[in-house]
């Protein structure tokens, strides 16, 4: 009898504080969003806390197809920002009046996946570039076309090594790979730009690299590339920096 006793009663001991401990597992919540709608603008939606409530609104797939982007909207935030997964086509987050070209809050530079947030109290659309091609497709179902980009002449006298990717870009398996050694006086095409490690050349240093799709030799030789590859814009000349002249980045971000 008094064993049947203790066992009921150890039994409701553990079923109480069972209890107990899945009302304070329970009742832990995650930490509320730390801004809202303009005050979002520019931050980092995960570091704010807005993902936690985020719903995609609106999706656009690249020209071309590839990945789709979509647009996240956290209504305890205010605000919206553009998420791509598995892709690093340029793309970002337009508030305002509609786009007509790729300057926009570009895509995280560690991440690639999203960008950061604008306020949702305006219109917005996410907007994307297509793989080998000038144009951008919108959310909105509006499209822009950006032009080729600019050229630049090599101005190292023992050659400029163009590379798969920019020489510190250690999160990609191509860093710093050499495709081919560009002689000096080399024309380069150049449809956008990358910040990676900082070179020194004839103008300063700089974090610049350029996004290069072909180039013409000084001996005529001309090359269209697939896709973009990489120089340090310190030694390529083209009348000022790069990342200024209207260049998407290569990658969402610059």
């Amino acid at each position: 009898m008094r064993k049947g006793a203790l066992a009921v009663g150890f039994g409701l001991v553990v079923v109480l504080l069972g209890g107990v401990l899945g009302l304070s597992v329970g009742a832990a919540q995650a930490d509320p969003p730390t801004c809202y709608g303009q005050g979002c603008s520019g931050r980092d939606p995960q570091a704010e806390g807005c993902q936690a409530d985020a719903a995609s609104v609106a999706s656009v797939q690249p020209p071309g197809g590839g990945s789709t982007v979509t647009v996240r909207y956290s209504a305890a935030c205010g605000a919206v920002w553009a998420r791509q997964e598995g892709g690093r086509m340029p793309y970002g987050i337009y508030g305002g009046p509609a786009p007509d070209g790729p300057s926009a809050v570009q895509a995280n530079a560690d991440s690639y996946r999203w960008t950061a947030m604008i306020s949702a109290d305006q219109a917005y659309w996410a907007c994307v570039k297509g793989y080998m091609t000038d144009t951008w497709a919108c959310s909105n179902g509006t499209s822009f076309t950006v032009p080729r980009g600019i050229t630049g002449t090599v101005q190292s006298t023992i050659g400029l090594n163009l590379r798969l990717s920019p020489n510190g870009a250690a999160d990609l398996p191509s860093a710093g790979q050499t495709v081919v050694t560009l002689p000096y006086g080399t024309t380069v095409r150049i449809a956008c730009f990358w910040r990676d490690l900082p070179v020194t050349g004839p103008w300063g240093t700089t974090e610049v690299w350029d996004g290069v799709v072909g180039y013409t030799t000084p001996s005529g030789e001309s090359v269209d590339l697939l896709g973009s590859y990489f120089v340090s814009d310190a030694w390529v000349y083209t009348g000022g920096d790069s990342s200024e002249q209207g260049l998407p980045p290569c990658y969402g971000i610059g």
